[in-house]
């Protein structure tokens, strides 16, 4: 897989992810701790891994 085309899957995942779960940001006060920290969980690897691939294409 070309670095371009995972990049393109992980911005592509990371949109959708906050398409399909952007009830529970809307709701974010009346989120208990766990399930705050399960929301963030994919967001936090999506966003290093976007972080990383830019990375290494630029390096």
């Amino acid at each position: 897989m070309n670095d371009i085309t995972g990049l393109l899957l992980m911005t592509v995942l990371l949109a959708a992810y906050l398409i399909i779960f952007r009830k529970k940001i809307k709701n974010w006060g009346e989120l208990n701790s766990m399930q705050k920290s399960l929301f963030l969980r994919p967001l936090i690897i999506l966003g290093a891994g976007i972080i990383l691939m830019i990375y290494q294409i630029l390096k």
